[in-house]
This record gives structure tokens, sequence and C-alpha cells, in this order.
């Protein structure tokens, strides 16, 4: 299992989480996701196979409350 978590900007993470949340952004691409998703659908056999992906926001109490958090298995 792997998890992309969009971490505060250097020296705000000590700062209110509604001054943190300023700086969530919407879940980038991961090359490595859509690398996965193309040799999956290629069916290639010697890459690790993608179980599952999630993508979410996090929580309010989250590092960038608002910010990305995607899931991979």
């Amino acid at each position: 299992m792997r998890i992309y978590l969009q971490v505060p900007n250097l020296k705000t993470d000590f700062r209110t989480p509604h001054r943190r949340a300023e700086q969530a952004i919407a879940s980038p691409t991961h090359l490595e996701i859509e690398s996965l998703k193309k040799l999956q659908l290629m069916g290639s056999t010697v890459a690790p196979k993608l179980l599952a992906v999630h993508q979410d926001k996090q929580s309010d109490t989250g590092s960038v409350p608002g910010g990305y958090i995607n899931y991979l298995v």
C-alpha cells in the first residue's frame, strides 16, 4: 500500500488548520498511478498489479485540511 498525502508548505505546519487549509490543492496526477493503470490495461505480467486506487480529501484535522490523500494498493 502506498499513500500520497499533501503536506503543509515549509514552516507552516504549526499554523492553524484554517491557515493550512488555504494550501489545499486538487489531487495531482501521479505518474505511478497512471502508469500502473496503463500497464494493467495492456496486460503486463511484470509490473505490480493495481488492486485499488482511492482518491479523497483530508479531514478537517488533516495536515492540510481539504488537501489530497490518495491510497494505492
